[in-house]
């Protein structure tokens, strides 16, 4: 497995992930986007949502999928497994229900995009993956408030036959984003768009700024002195 290196900052107070909120691009996928949208462009430099939503995708009920209103060869889209098990009868695909499926057009990226709802901290963790048997190859990649996080390329080992897919990249750190900024996971389709079905798991998870967790442990300690200096002038 390939590992993206993203320049990622480092959050010192393991603790303060008990009262995180998680977004998850698989769990989250809906008609109705919400911080989580999807789309096609130059990934870092545009991105254009899909126009179309569609629940029986392409005439598959089990699969639901964003698309362009004129698609070729039924791509670029995104889409997700509802069926609730590994599909292995999608044309060449692999398509388990734990990764959305991001396939490129012929000249544009296919895009996941999380828009960060509030100001903070959010740990990123996830992978790319091949989900064709056939695969001709993508460069995924991974762009924070339009700026570069880290590309890997992937053409291979591909997917096999009923249920295993293929070579993954995964990727991991925290980062602080202002709200309204975006993280973009791309998929390009490396020259040919033929077989660049992708599995994508993302996951954006809150993290409680440590200076703050610190205040407050430094107020209940003051709050403990007080209480202990009272007991002892009531004896």
């Amino acid at each position: 497995m390939i590992t993206i290196k993203l320049p990622l900052a480092v959050v010192l107070l393991a603790a303060t992930v008990a009262s995180a909120t998680t977004y998850d691009a698989v769990t989250d996928f809906s008609p109705t986007p919400t911080v989580w949208s999807y789309g096609t462009g130059v990934n870092g430099s545009s991105f254009t949502p899909y126009p179309d939503f569609h629940a029986v995708c392409e005439g598959d009920a089990r699969v639901s999928c964003y698309q362009t209103t004129t698609p070729v060869s039924r791509v670029p889209f995104v889409a997700k497994n509802i069926l609730g098990g590994t599909i292995d009868t999608y044309d060449t695909v692999v398509f388990p229900s734990n990764v959305l499926n991001v396939h490129p057009g012929p000249s544009t990226d296919s895009i996941v995009r999380f828009t960060a709802p509030t100001t903070g901290s959010y740990r990123i963790s996830g992978f790319f993956e091949l989900l064709d048997i056939n695969p001709s190859g993508v460069i995924v990649s991974i762009y924070t408030a339009g700026n570069f996080d880290g590309s890997a390329t992937l053409t291979g080992p591909a997917a096999v036959f009923p249920d295993m897919v293929g070579g993954a990249a995964a990727f991991g750190g925290v980062r602080f984003l202002t709200a309204g900024q975006t993280v973009d996971f791309g998929v390009n389709n490396d020259g040919s768009f033929f077989n660049d079905s992708t599995g994508l798991s993302a996951t954006l998870t809150t993290v409680p700024e440590p200076a703050t967790w610190l205040l407050m442990i430094a107020g209940f300690g003051l709050v403990g002195a007080g209480l202990r200096r009272r007991n002892l002038a009531a004896a």
